[in-house]
C-alpha cells in the first residue's frame, strides 16, 4: 500500500465519538438505579462489580476465588485475562 486508508489527506477518515469519562458513565444519577433494578440477582452482582471496579465484563467473568480477597477487599485481574495482557 502506498498510503493509509484511514486518512483522507491529513484528516482521519473515521471519526470516533468521545468516550464518556469513567466518573460520569451515567447521564442521570437515577440511571444506575434503573440499570440495577433491571438486572436479575445473578447479573446484578456482575454489574455491581463492573461499576465499582471499572473492570471490563470479560475480566470480571474470568475471576476465580483465588483472585478474590474478601479480607483485603481486593481483586486480582491476571494479565492473561485482561485486554492489554499486562500487569498494572
Amino acid at each position: 500500500m502506498s498510503r493509509t486508508p484511514f486518512k483522507i489527506g491529513t484528516e482521519p477518515s473515521i471519526q470516533l465519538e468521545r468516550e464518556i469519562p469513567r466518573n460520569r458513565r451515567f447521564h442521570d444519577p437515577e440511571d444506575e438505579d434503573r440499570l440495577l433494578a433491571a438486572c436479575n440477582p445473578d447479573l446484578r452482582g456482575v454489574v455491581i462489580a463492573i461499576l465499582e471496579t471499572a473492570c471490563r465484563p470479560g475480566e470480571v467473568l474470568a475471576l476465580q476465588w483465588r483472585d478474590v480477597s474478601l479480607e483485603r477487599r481486593e481483586l486480582i485481574v491476571r494479565a492473561e485475562k485482561c485486554k492489554t495482557r499486562t500487569n498494572a
